[in-house]
Protein backbone atom coordinates (compact mmCIF):
# COMPACT_ATOMS: atom_id res chain seq x y z
CA UNK A 1 0.00 0.00 0.00
CA UNK A 2 1.10 3.53 -1.20
CA UNK A 3 0.59 6.68 0.77
CA UNK A 4 0.27 9.73 -1.35
CA UNK A 5 0.20 13.43 -0.39
CA UNK A 6 -1.42 16.21 -2.50
CA UNK A 7 -0.77 19.78 -1.78
CA UNK A 8 -2.32 22.44 -4.25
CA UNK A 9 0.16 22.08 -7.04
CA UNK A 10 0.04 18.19 -7.36
CA UNK A 11 -3.41 17.86 -6.70
CA UNK A 12 -4.03 20.07 -9.74
CA UNK A 13 -2.21 17.85 -12.05
CA UNK A 14 -3.71 14.66 -10.49
CA UNK A 15 -7.26 15.72 -11.65
CA UNK A 16 -5.66 16.76 -15.12
CA UNK A 17 -4.16 13.02 -15.20
CA UNK A 18 -4.87 10.06 -17.39
CA UNK A 19 -4.47 8.25 -13.70
CA UNK A 20 -7.46 10.19 -12.63
CA UNK A 21 -9.60 8.97 -15.39
CA UNK A 22 -9.03 5.70 -15.30
CA UNK A 23 -9.47 5.31 -11.80
CA UNK A 24 -12.75 3.19 -10.66
CA UNK A 25 -12.93 4.84 -7.31
CA UNK A 26 -11.73 8.77 -6.89
CA UNK A 27 -10.61 10.73 -3.65
CA UNK A 28 -11.62 14.03 -4.61
CA UNK A 29 -14.41 15.05 -7.35
CA UNK A 30 -12.60 17.06 -10.02
CA UNK A 31 -14.71 20.38 -8.83
CA UNK A 32 -14.10 19.71 -5.11
CA UNK A 33 -10.45 19.69 -5.92
CA UNK A 34 -10.26 23.18 -7.89
CA UNK A 35 -12.21 24.59 -5.13
CA UNK A 36 -9.74 23.27 -2.44
CA UNK A 37 -6.82 24.38 -4.69
CA UNK A 38 -8.18 28.13 -5.47
CA UNK A 39 -9.08 28.43 -1.28
CA UNK A 40 -7.60 32.23 0.00
CA UNK A 41 -6.26 30.48 3.41
CA UNK A 42 -4.26 27.77 1.79
CA UNK A 43 -0.73 28.06 1.09
CA UNK A 44 1.42 26.07 -0.99
CA UNK A 45 2.65 23.85 1.66
CA UNK A 46 -0.43 22.68 2.55
CA UNK A 47 -1.36 19.09 2.46
CA UNK A 48 -4.87 18.59 1.28
CA UNK A 49 -5.46 15.50 0.77
CA UNK A 50 -3.95 11.74 1.53
CA UNK A 51 -4.91 8.99 -0.80
CA UNK A 52 -3.98 5.19 -0.08
CA UNK A 53 -3.33 3.21 -3.15
CA UNK A 54 -3.04 -0.65 -3.33
CA UNK A 55 -1.33 -2.12 -6.74
CA UNK A 56 -1.09 -5.84 -5.31
CA UNK A 57 -3.10 -7.26 -7.96
CA UNK A 58 -1.39 -5.30 -10.89
CA UNK A 59 -4.15 -2.66 -10.82
CA UNK A 60 -3.71 0.42 -8.72
CA UNK A 61 -7.10 0.54 -6.33
CA UNK A 62 -8.42 3.29 -3.92
CA UNK A 63 -8.52 1.92 -0.50
CA UNK A 64 -8.87 5.41 1.64
CA UNK A 65 -8.35 8.85 1.34
CA UNK A 66 -8.65 11.78 4.05
CA UNK A 67 -8.96 15.59 2.90
CA UNK A 68 -7.62 18.70 5.00
CA UNK A 69 -9.41 22.38 4.83
CA UNK A 70 -6.60 24.99 5.77
CA UNK A 71 -8.65 28.50 7.25
CA UNK A 72 -7.52 30.49 10.16
CA UNK A 73 -8.80 31.95 13.15
CA UNK A 74 -8.29 35.34 15.31
CA UNK A 75 -8.32 35.31 19.03
CA UNK A 76 -7.01 38.61 21.06
CA UNK A 77 -6.37 39.58 17.76
CA UNK A 78 -3.58 36.80 16.69
CA UNK A 79 -4.08 34.33 13.73
CA UNK A 80 -4.37 30.43 14.37
CA UNK A 81 -3.83 28.56 11.47
CA UNK A 82 -6.19 25.75 11.52
CA UNK A 83 -6.71 22.79 9.34
CA UNK A 84 -10.43 21.14 9.43
CA UNK A 85 -10.83 16.90 8.61
CA UNK A 86 -13.21 17.86 5.99
CA UNK A 87 -13.23 13.85 4.71
CA UNK A 88 -12.59 10.23 5.83
CA UNK A 89 -13.12 7.11 3.79
CA UNK A 90 -11.89 3.68 3.96
CA UNK A 91 -12.64 0.78 1.98
CA UNK A 92 -15.37 -1.31 4.00
CA UNK A 93 -13.81 -4.55 2.32
CA UNK A 94 -10.49 -3.31 3.65
CA UNK A 95 -11.58 -1.82 7.15
CA UNK A 96 -9.92 -4.67 9.29
CA UNK A 97 -6.13 -3.98 7.53
CA UNK A 98 -5.58 -0.77 9.81
CA UNK A 99 -5.53 1.56 6.65
CA UNK A 100 -7.50 4.52 8.47
CA UNK A 101 -4.25 4.57 11.08
CA UNK A 102 -2.17 4.73 8.70
CA UNK A 103 -4.16 7.87 6.96
CA UNK A 104 -4.28 9.55 10.56
CA UNK A 105 -0.27 9.20 10.98
CA UNK A 106 0.68 12.15 8.62
CA UNK A 107 -2.54 14.27 9.02
CA UNK A 108 -1.68 14.10 13.10
CA UNK A 109 2.19 14.52 12.41
CA UNK A 110 1.73 18.08 10.66
CA UNK A 111 -1.43 19.14 11.79
CA UNK A 112 -2.38 17.84 15.63
CA UNK A 113 -1.73 21.25 17.04
CA UNK A 114 -4.44 22.79 14.52
CA UNK A 115 -6.74 19.82 13.94
CA UNK A 116 -10.57 20.84 13.97
CA UNK A 117 -13.37 18.09 13.30
CA UNK A 118 -17.08 18.82 13.20
CA UNK A 119 -20.17 17.61 11.16
CA UNK A 120 -18.92 14.15 12.61
CA UNK A 121 -20.90 11.00 13.09
CA UNK A 122 -21.41 10.70 16.85
CA UNK A 123 -20.35 6.93 16.38
CA UNK A 124 -17.15 8.17 15.64
CA UNK A 125 -16.42 10.85 18.32
CA UNK A 126 -14.89 8.18 20.41
CA UNK A 127 -12.46 7.02 17.83
CA UNK A 128 -11.06 10.33 17.59
CA UNK A 129 -10.67 11.07 20.79
CA UNK A 130 -8.33 7.94 20.86
CA UNK A 131 -5.87 9.52 19.30
CA UNK A 132 -5.10 11.51 22.00
CA UNK A 133 -4.81 14.96 19.94
CA UNK A 134 -8.60 16.50 21.19
CA UNK A 135 -9.89 18.26 24.00
CA UNK A 136 -13.76 17.31 25.20
CA UNK A 137 -15.98 17.85 22.59
CA UNK A 138 -17.73 21.19 22.53
CA UNK A 139 -21.47 21.21 21.12
CA UNK A 140 -23.42 24.24 19.22
CA UNK A 141 -26.87 24.27 19.44
CA UNK A 142 -29.20 25.08 16.89
CA UNK A 143 -32.85 24.65 15.90
CA UNK A 144 -34.38 23.01 13.20
CA UNK A 145 -37.87 24.02 11.74
CA UNK A 146 -40.10 21.62 9.77
CA UNK A 147 -42.47 23.80 7.37
CA UNK A 148 -43.63 20.85 5.43
CA UNK A 149 -44.39 16.82 6.59
CA UNK A 150 -41.19 14.70 4.81
CA UNK A 151 -41.20 12.26 6.35
CA UNK A 152 -39.85 10.11 3.35
CA UNK A 153 -36.42 11.67 3.48
CA UNK A 154 -35.88 12.09 7.25
CA UNK A 155 -37.06 8.69 8.02
CA UNK A 156 -35.02 6.96 5.28
CA UNK A 157 -31.78 8.88 5.65
CA UNK A 158 -32.02 7.57 9.52
CA UNK A 159 -32.92 4.31 9.02
CA UNK A 160 -32.01 3.19 5.50
CA UNK A 161 -33.78 -0.14 6.19
CA UNK A 162 -36.81 1.64 5.47
CA UNK A 163 -35.92 2.41 1.89
CA UNK A 164 -38.15 -0.07 0.56
CA UNK A 165 -40.96 2.29 1.74
CA UNK A 166 -39.85 5.36 0.60
CA UNK A 167 -42.83 5.63 -2.04
CA UNK A 168 -45.69 5.07 0.75
CA UNK A 169 -44.35 7.73 2.87
CA UNK A 170 -43.94 10.00 -0.26
CA UNK A 171 -47.33 9.49 -0.51
CA UNK A 172 -48.73 9.98 2.48
CA UNK A 173 -46.85 13.23 3.05
CA UNK A 174 -48.07 14.55 0.23
CA UNK A 175 -51.83 14.06 1.40
CA UNK A 176 -50.48 15.44 4.96
CA UNK A 177 -49.35 18.67 3.03
CA UNK A 178 -52.35 19.42 0.82
CA UNK A 179 -54.10 20.52 4.10
CA UNK A 180 -50.94 22.67 4.90
CA UNK A 181 -51.69 26.43 5.00
CA UNK A 182 -50.81 26.69 0.88
CA UNK A 183 -51.42 30.73 0.55
CA UNK A 184 -48.23 32.83 -0.77
CA UNK A 185 -47.22 35.08 1.67
CA UNK A 186 -45.63 38.60 1.06
CA UNK A 187 -42.09 39.66 1.43
CA UNK A 188 -40.96 42.43 3.91
CA UNK A 189 -40.00 45.52 1.32
CA UNK A 190 -37.29 45.99 3.28
CA UNK A 191 -35.43 42.40 2.43
CA UNK A 192 -33.73 41.45 -0.97
CA UNK A 193 -32.58 37.90 -1.89
CA UNK A 194 -29.63 37.47 -4.66
CA UNK A 195 -27.47 34.97 -6.12
CA UNK A 196 -24.24 36.66 -5.28
CA UNK A 197 -22.73 40.20 -3.78
CA UNK A 198 -23.09 43.18 -6.30
CA UNK A 199 -19.87 44.04 -7.42
CA UNK A 200 -20.45 47.45 -7.33
CA UNK A 201 -21.03 47.67 -3.35
CA UNK A 202 -18.05 45.36 -2.50
CA UNK A 203 -17.10 48.00 -0.47
CA UNK A 204 -20.33 48.10 1.57
CA UNK A 205 -20.05 44.47 2.16
CA UNK A 206 -16.77 44.80 3.26
CA UNK A 207 -17.05 47.24 5.22
CA UNK A 208 -20.50 46.05 6.81
CA UNK A 209 -18.68 42.52 7.34
CA UNK A 210 -15.93 44.54 9.30
CA UNK A 211 -18.08 45.88 11.09
CA UNK A 212 -19.91 42.97 12.31
CA UNK A 213 -17.55 40.23 12.64
CA UNK A 214 -16.58 39.25 16.08
CA UNK A 215 -12.94 39.86 17.73
CA UNK A 216 -12.42 36.43 17.81
CA UNK A 217 -13.29 34.47 14.69
CA UNK A 218 -12.36 32.98 11.69
CA UNK A 219 -13.80 36.73 9.63
CA UNK A 220 -14.61 35.88 6.79
CA UNK A 221 -14.86 38.76 4.03
CA UNK A 222 -16.20 39.23 0.81
CA UNK A 223 -13.94 37.56 -1.01
CA UNK A 224 -13.99 33.97 0.72
CA UNK A 225 -17.94 34.46 0.21
CA UNK A 226 -17.44 34.39 -3.87
CA UNK A 227 -15.18 31.87 -3.68
CA UNK A 228 -17.71 29.34 -1.59
CA UNK A 229 -20.20 30.55 -4.33
CA UNK A 230 -18.21 30.01 -7.20
CA UNK A 231 -16.39 27.09 -6.31
CA UNK A 232 -19.14 24.36 -4.70
CA UNK A 233 -18.77 21.20 -3.64
CA UNK A 234 -21.92 19.90 -4.88
CA UNK A 235 -22.97 20.26 -8.27
CA UNK A 236 -26.39 20.50 -9.14
CA UNK A 237 -27.62 17.41 -11.06
CA UNK A 238 -28.65 13.86 -11.44
CA UNK A 239 -25.68 11.29 -10.27
CA UNK A 240 -23.26 10.32 -13.16
CA UNK A 241 -20.18 7.81 -13.94
CA UNK A 242 -18.38 10.29 -12.72
CA UNK A 243 -20.19 11.05 -9.47
CA UNK A 244 -20.80 7.44 -8.66
CA UNK A 245 -17.21 7.11 -8.14
CA UNK A 246 -16.83 9.02 -5.35
CA UNK A 247 -18.21 8.23 -1.60
CA UNK A 248 -19.28 11.45 -1.12
CA UNK A 249 -21.92 13.62 -2.47
CA UNK A 250 -20.97 15.57 -5.61
CA UNK A 251 -24.19 16.25 -6.96
CA UNK A 252 -27.32 17.03 -5.66
CA UNK A 253 -30.81 17.82 -7.19
CA UNK A 254 -30.98 21.13 -6.15
CA UNK A 255 -27.57 22.71 -4.66
CA UNK A 256 -27.31 26.60 -4.55
CA UNK A 257 -26.25 30.18 -2.61
CA UNK A 258 -28.64 32.85 -1.64
CA UNK A 259 -27.33 36.27 -0.17
CA UNK A 260 -29.84 37.75 2.11
CA UNK A 261 -30.06 41.91 2.49
CA UNK A 262 -32.07 43.47 5.22
CA UNK A 263 -32.27 47.46 5.16
CA UNK A 264 -33.28 49.96 7.58
CA UNK A 265 -33.80 53.11 6.00
CA UNK A 266 -31.95 52.15 2.44
CA UNK A 267 -28.62 51.39 4.50
CA UNK A 268 -27.46 47.58 5.07
CA UNK A 269 -28.65 46.57 8.33
CA UNK A 270 -28.04 42.76 7.66
CA UNK A 271 -26.82 39.99 5.37
CA UNK A 272 -27.06 36.65 5.45
CA UNK A 273 -25.72 34.02 3.46
CA UNK A 274 -28.45 30.85 2.72
CA UNK A 275 -27.30 27.11 1.62
CA UNK A 276 -30.28 25.56 -0.21
CA UNK A 277 -29.93 22.08 -0.75
CA UNK A 278 -33.17 19.71 -2.07
CA UNK A 279 -36.04 21.14 0.17
CA UNK A 280 -33.33 22.15 3.38
CA UNK A 281 -32.04 25.17 3.91
CA UNK A 282 -29.40 26.36 6.28
CA UNK A 283 -28.82 29.83 7.27
CA UNK A 284 -25.19 29.67 7.14
CA UNK A 285 -24.14 33.28 7.80
CA UNK A 286 -25.84 35.83 9.36
CA UNK A 287 -23.95 39.60 10.52
CA UNK A 288 -26.52 42.05 11.58
CA UNK A 289 -26.12 45.76 12.94
CA UNK A 290 -29.11 46.01 14.73
CA UNK A 291 -31.72 43.59 16.24
CA UNK A 292 -34.66 44.82 14.26
CA UNK A 293 -33.19 42.95 11.80
CA UNK A 294 -33.43 39.88 13.19
CA UNK A 295 -37.14 39.99 13.26
CA UNK A 296 -37.22 41.37 9.58
CA UNK A 297 -34.93 38.32 8.36
CA UNK A 298 -37.00 36.07 10.30
CA UNK A 299 -40.05 37.16 8.64
CA UNK A 300 -38.74 36.80 4.84
CA UNK A 301 -37.17 33.40 5.49
CA UNK A 302 -40.30 31.83 6.87
CA UNK A 303 -42.22 33.52 3.86
CA UNK A 304 -39.50 32.32 1.19
CA UNK A 305 -39.91 28.64 2.71
CA UNK A 306 -43.39 28.65 2.52
CA UNK A 307 -43.48 30.57 -1.32
CA UNK A 308 -40.90 28.20 -2.64
CA UNK A 309 -42.30 24.83 -0.95
CA UNK A 310 -39.11 24.12 1.40
CA UNK A 311 -39.28 21.63 3.81
CA UNK A 312 -36.83 22.64 6.56
CA UNK A 313 -34.70 25.56 7.98
CA UNK A 314 -31.47 25.31 10.11
CA UNK A 315 -30.02 27.89 12.32
CA UNK A 316 -27.62 28.25 15.12
CA UNK A 317 -27.93 32.16 15.33
CA UNK A 318 -29.67 31.94 18.41
CA UNK A 319 -30.89 35.60 18.08
CA UNK A 320 -32.32 34.68 14.70
CA UNK A 321 -33.69 31.35 16.39
CA UNK A 322 -35.21 33.76 19.00
CA UNK A 323 -36.76 35.73 16.29
CA UNK A 324 -37.89 32.49 13.77
CA UNK A 325 -39.91 31.02 16.88
CA UNK A 326 -41.83 34.08 17.13
CA UNK A 327 -43.46 32.61 13.73
CA UNK A 328 -44.13 29.28 15.03
CA UNK A 329 -47.46 28.73 13.57
CA UNK A 330 -46.06 28.40 10.35
CA UNK A 331 -44.62 24.99 11.26
CA UNK A 332 -45.26 21.79 11.61
CA UNK A 333 -42.51 21.32 14.29
CA UNK A 334 -39.29 22.08 15.78
CA UNK A 335 -36.96 20.85 17.40
CA UNK A 336 -33.37 21.34 19.20
CA UNK A 337 -30.35 20.44 17.29
CA UNK A 338 -26.99 20.43 18.37
CA UNK A 339 -23.42 19.64 16.43
CA UNK A 340 -20.02 18.46 17.68
CA UNK A 341 -16.92 20.20 17.69
CA UNK A 342 -13.74 18.61 18.06
CA UNK A 343 -10.66 20.69 18.89
CA UNK A 344 -6.97 19.77 18.81
CA UNK A 345 -6.06 20.58 22.93
CA UNK A 346 -3.32 23.16 21.72
CA UNK A 347 -5.87 25.37 20.46
CA UNK A 348 -7.53 28.05 23.01
CA UNK A 349 -10.62 28.14 20.55
CA UNK A 350 -14.73 27.29 21.10
CA UNK A 351 -17.46 26.37 19.08
CA UNK A 352 -19.06 29.96 19.40
CA UNK A 353 -16.10 31.30 17.71
CA UNK A 354 -17.47 29.87 14.65
CA UNK A 355 -20.80 30.30 12.79
CA UNK A 356 -22.62 27.38 11.15
CA UNK A 357 -21.05 27.27 7.72
CA UNK A 358 -17.52 27.63 9.15
CA UNK A 359 -15.29 24.66 7.86
CA UNK A 360 -16.75 22.38 5.50
CA UNK A 361 -20.36 22.64 6.34
CA UNK A 362 -21.02 25.95 3.73
CA UNK A 363 -19.63 23.06 0.97
CA UNK A 364 -22.32 19.73 2.06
Amino acid sequence: MEIIAYNRQTLKQFIESQEFANLSKIPISYHRAVSHILNPRCSDSDTLLWAAFDDDSGTRTLVGYAGILPDSIWKNDKQIDIAWLSCFWVDKHRRSEKIAATLFYPIVKKYSRQLVVTNIDPSLESVYHKLGIFAPTEYKSGTKFYMKFDTATILIGRYSVLSSLKPFLAVGDFVANIFRYRRKTAYPVSVALSNGFNRHETNIYTAFIDKCNSVNGPKRNVLEFEWIINNPWVLEGRSDAQSDKYYFTSKSRVFRYRILHVYDDGKLSALGVLKIRNKSLTVSYFFSACDNAYEVAAEYITAYLRNENLCTLTVFDSKLESSLLKHKKFYIYTKNTKRPYLFSGSLNIHENDFQEGDGDCIFT
